[in-house]
């Protein structure tokens, strides 16, 4: 295999290009660019024979979901926002990827080892105690909360490893030549002082004022950008949870179902406050429990090397200490000092400082919460149902407020928008959705839209009255003439007056005379890298690192310029700085490894084929999943 990449990487120079320019996935399979090779109606995307389907692809995006939200509790986030936020798309291409890279490792019959996979689940600190130790009891949380089997993750893993075992390979033939090092050290390290003159539009002042003859002027001539925009008044209907919340019932018989099965959940499971005293000898542990009572063990613990704060283990409940534990800790009584108890990692005297009895909670106590939370599992099935009975209404040529009216659905009228989503006062508008914005703009009058995606939703249109653009007349817009015209005057002489400056210079005056004799401000910048200037625009930055010592140079910037002197260059010593060379090189590294596994898997995916059947798949997830999908 490494023979296999060594060749590949033969031609370093065209993979380190690849991987300084980054060039993504999604650009070398990217979505918009797959052609089409369909069977089966249901495929949604094929990477050779192997064909993901519908459903496939739901339970792919499903357990992104699901990942998802685990990282955002405290919060529902539904199918609807997820798909907002790229969920989807990044679920796609991660179903090529996939699939590609296991066309790779089966081609070079890459595996990984039972012993490879079994070290792995072991050694992982997600599954280990505090202890170190592997908890089977977090393994199988992890999978639950995944909602994956055991097979199913192993065989995940078994896959990533593999790939894996191809990508060390690929990085282990990877040298990144001494000359790029070299020279990228010395690019990102030069180090140059700066004398820097900003001229703004502040530099310069406009006593003029423009005569009706020059506004009129202008007038004729900016007469494309003074027209009033197109208005358009729109009705609109919205099904979001807001406006189906009140149709949803909970039963009594729900509200119960719901509470057995989250009893336990919602219950507070009895907590002891416990300080320990550990040790690794048995004599040890034994002495020190002789005479040992509540009232004397921070000194005895103190003679054992062990402050107050090292044996104050806090409030534990029975189901998170080893079990070694568990039993003697949760007899014993309030005050009590039991032990010594013999663990994987010592002795344990063990003192009940104080116990907090479990607590059951009550129907009446959390009735209302449960309420509401079925109501919530209860929206997206009910926006689902509306969604699609409000199209099939709408196709059968019922008007807006009949549909609505039948689905006990608010309908809000008079909204006016421009194309740009403003109001006649220059305000966001009541609309306030691009989407619904430009579907307005594409409607004849009095037609309805489709649904449109609202993120929490969705809504449709109908346009009721269109205002064609018109002309501002003159007088309307003489403050905008004016600003203009003054802008006009403003930029000639600000441009004049930096030339006047970078005159003075280029004759040599330095630019602190300069900037005396124009009552500007001159900016001493020492010790300034390539990295220092990333608030200035690429090509400033660029012309600065170019200029000759001691000579000026002028660029424009914003609405304005720099006028600005190299006055000292100071080349690195990569000799002096061992651990910025290592930087450099590791980044050139990961960027030449970076370029050559893209490149490797974009082989795999001309040599199988790739294609993704993107109407399908805006079609199978055009509406709200229902909740049972979720």
């Amino acid at each position: 295999m490494i023979i296999f990449f060594r060749k590949l990487s033969e031609s370093w120079p065209a993979k380190i290009l690849l991987g300084l320019l980054a060039i993504s996935m999604m650009s070398v399979f990217g979505l918009g660019s797959m052609t089409s090779m369909w069977g089966k109606q249901d495929v949604v995307l094929k990477v050779g024979s192997d064909a993901v389907r519908t459903q496939d692809l739901q339970n792919a995006f499903n357990q992104e979901l699901t990942r998802a939200r685990a990282m955002m509790p405290g919060r529902y986030l539904s199918p609807a926002e997820a798909i907002q936020m790229g969920l989807l798309n990044s679920t796609v291409q991660k179903q090529v990827s996939d699939r590609l890279k296991r066309v790779m490792t089966e081609d070079l019959e890459t595996i990984a080892s039972n012993d490879s996979v079994r070290n792995y689940i072991v050694n992982n600190d997600a599954f280990q105690t505090m202890m170190g130790q592997f908890d089977r009891a977090l393994f199988d949380a992890y999978l639950r909360q995944l909602n994956l089997s055991e097979a199913g993750f192993t065989a995940n893993l078994r896959q990533e490893l593999a790939q894996k075992h191809v990508f060390d390979a690929i990085q282990s033939v990877v040298a990144v030549p001494s000359l790029l090092r070299d020279k990228m050290y010395a690019y990102e390290n030069e180090a140059r002082d700066m004398s820097v003159l900003l001229i703004g539009p502040e530099s310069v002042k406009i006593n003029e004022k423009p005569t009706e003859e020059d506004l009129r002027d202008y007038y004729d001539a900016m007469q494309d950008d003074l027209y009033a925009p197109e208005y358009r008044t729109v009705s609109v209907v919205r099904i979001t949870p807001q406006t189906v919340a009140d149709s949803i019932l909970v039963s009594d018989e729900e509200v119960q179902v719901l509470f057995d099965e989250s009893k336990d959940a919602l219950s507070t499971p009895e907590r002891r406050q416990v300080a320990q005293i550990l040790v690794s000898d048995e004599a040890q542990a034994a002495e020190l429990m002789r005479g040992l009572t509540a009232a004397n063990f921070d000194a005895v613990a103190l003679k054992a090397g062990q402050s107050p704060e090292e044996t104050d283990l806090g409030w534990l409940t029975k189901d998170s200490v080893l079990a070694e534990l568990s039993v003697p800790m949760f007899e014993a009584q309030k005050g009590e000092v039991t032990g010594p108890v013999e663990s994987p990692v010592g002795y344990h005297i063990l003192w009940i400082k104080d116990i907090e009895p479990a607590k059951t909670v009550q129907l009446a106590d959390v009735k209302e919460e449960l309420i509401q939370k079925a109501k919530a599992e209860k929206t997206y099935d009910l926006m689902y149902q509306k969604s699609k009975e409000f199209d099939t209404r709408i196709g059968a040529g019922e008007t807006l407020e009949t549909a609505a009216a039948a689905l006990q659905l608010p309908v809000e009228t008079g909204i006016v928008t421009d194309a740009s989503g403003m109001d006649k006062s220059g305000k966001n508008s009541a609309l306030n959705n691009p989407a619904a914005v430009q579907s307005a703009f594409m409607l004849p009058q009095n037609e309805v839209s489709a649904l449109i995606d609202e993120g929490d939703g969705y809504l449709a249109v109908r346009v009721d009255q269109i205002e064609p653009r018109t002309l501002k007349s003159f007088e309307t817009v003489q403050d905008v003439l004016t600003a203009e015209w003054v802008k006009d005057k403003q930029e000639k002489q600000v441009q004049s007056y930096a030339d006047d400056l970078f005159a003075r210079a280029q004759k040599g005056d330095s630019l602190k005379t300069v900037a005396l004799f124009s009552g500007l401000k001159v900016q001493e910048l020492k010790d300034i890298k390539r990295g220092d200037l990333q608030s200035l625009p690429p090509q400033i930055g660029d012309d600065l690192f170019r200029a000759e010592t001691n000579h000026p140079v002028l660029m424009p910037l914003n609405e304005g310029f720099v006028l600005a002197e190299v006055t000292g260059v100071r080349m690195p010593d990569a000799a002096q700085d061992e651990i910025g060379l290592k930087t450099v090189t590791q980044d050139l590294n990961n960027a030449i490894t970076s370029g050559l596994i893209e490149e490797t898997l974009v082989y795999y995916s001309n040599k199988a084929g790739v294609s993704v059947n993107m109407p399908l798949i805006e079609q199978t997830f055009s509406i709200y999943m229902k909740p049972e999908n979720n």
